[in-house]
């Protein structure tokens, strides 16, 4: 219970401490390169380098605790350089659903603080390449893990043999 009282309130803490974090803002060189870091260390560093990562990594993700959470992950999904790791995240269960409680509290801040309109959903969905009408129902309904399995799906690369990696179709988010 009291682990539920505390996330609660570091829930709110969070929602109403921070500014806005519009989604249209462009990613600057800087931020692109902090997320880049984030994403290729968790899919790829042993759990054990993770653990000597963990200063390094939290300090990247203070850089770009302003960015929409949205704008993140499209970010993750679509850039070369990191959508490959973004997939091998997600398949490292542990380390996914680590970083996943952190976003699902970053993706419910947007929606209490109004920055999940249909023009976010929209804009967003067209660019991981998703149908927007199931993303507008998942994110209204707050079901924020089909959201972004929605977005994970269409934005998948494929792989250097040419075939998408099916693989994240049976992976659930936490």
């Amino acid at each position: 219970m009291k682990k539920i009282l505390l996330s609660f309130i570091t829930f709110l803490f969070l929602a109403t401490n921070l500014e806005a974090r519009p989604y249209f803002a462009e990613l600057k060189p800087e931020e692109k390169e902090k997320i880049s870091f984030i994403v290729q260390t968790l899919g790829k560093k042993s759990l054990l380098s993770l653990g000597f990562k963990k200063g390094k990594l939290k300090k990247a993700g203070n850089a770009v605790a302003h960015v929409h959470p949205l704008r993140w992950m499209q970010f993750a999904m679509t850039e070369e350089k990191t959508a490959t790791y973004y997939q091998k995240l997600r398949k490292r269960d542990y380390v996914w659903g680590k970083f996943w409680e952190d976003m699902e509290k970053s993706l419910q801040r947007e929606a209490i603080e109004g920055e999940m309109s249909d023009e976010v959903i929209t804009a967003f969905a067209k660019s991981v390449g998703a149908e927007e009408e199931p993303m507008k129902q998942a994110i209204r309904a707050g079901q924020w893990a089909t959201a972004i399995d929605l977005a994970s799906l269409a934005a998948t690369l494929p792989n250097p043999s040419g075939e998408i990696d099916d693989s994240l179709k049976t992976k659930k988010t936490p």
